[in-house]
């Protein structure tokens, strides 16, 4: 039987940008939501538009967060091209 548990889950831009900068706002509840899914095995996807939204977002200034250096943005997303599936 399949359960809502099973289906994988689709990462947005948002919630990338609130597990990756402490002072944004959700910042905890979005870090506990993928933690608890992690946990749980389930599986996550992302799409290269996504990580390019998030390049965007993260490489200038926000209300909440100065922007990132490219290295570092580059750095966090190869790690999540490793570490997620892509979505094509």
């Amino acid at each position: 039987m399949v359960t809502m548990d099973d289906k994988p889950i689709f990462i947005d831009t948002n919630i990338l940008i609130y597990t990756n900068v402490a002072s944004a706002p959700l910042h905890e509840q979005a870090l506990n939501a993928l933690k608890t899914a992690y946990r749980a095995s389930r599986s996550l996807w992302i799409s290269r538009q996504v990580l390019r939204e998030f390049i965007a977002a993260r490489t200038r200034p926000q209300t909440f967060a100065e922007p990132s250096p490219p290295d570092v943005v580059i750095e966090r997303v190869r790690y999540l091209e490793t570490e997620v599936s892509l979505f094509f």
